[in-house]
This record gives C-alpha cells, sequence and structure tokens, in this order.
C-alpha cells in the first residue's frame, strides 16, 4: 500500500496565508460585505495574529480596504 505524505506547514507559510487572509478580510470590509465593523476587525487581528504579526497583518488589512476603495473611486469617476 503506498505510504501518502501528510504537508505539516512551515512557519514562513503559515504567516504568508495569514497575510493573504488579512488582505481580503480587509477588502472584504472596504466593499461593505461583512456585518462587522472596522474597529473590531482590526481588534480581532491584533488580538489572534499575536504581537509579532498583528502589525504587518493590519497593514495587510488596511492596503486591502483602501485598494478597494481607491477602485471604487475610480470606477465611478470613469462613469462620470
Amino acid at each position: 500500500m503506498a505510504k501518502t505524505k501528510q504537508h505539516a506547514f512551515t512557519l514562513i507559510e503559515l504567516v504568508i496565508v495569514l497575510g493573504i487572509v488579512s488582505l481580503m478580510l480587509g477588502a472584504a470590509a472596504g466593499l461593505g460585505l461583512l456585518p462587522v465593523g472596522e474597529a473590531s476587525l482590526l481588534d480581532a487581528i491584533a488580538t489572534r495574529c499575536g504581537k509579532k504579526f498583528a502589525e504587518a497583518n493590519a497593514k495587510a488589512f488596511l492596503l486591502g480596504r483602501d485598494a478597494v476603495r481607491a477602485e471604487r473611486g475610480s470606477a465611478r469617476e470613469a462613469r462620470v
């Protein structure tokens, strides 16, 4: 019987994934798709990511939020 490999994620892989999730969470918040306020989301990032990664993930969240807001602004300007 063939053995299957189990993939153990490295710390760097988990950090990258968490950053991407934070970025996408910010984008969803920027689009108004979430029933939770921005302050609550940033607080959750600060408490759940740990001191070491909280600042980077908060920045990723804000980048995602700002990117969709900027895109929406550009789309509005193009229609005018």
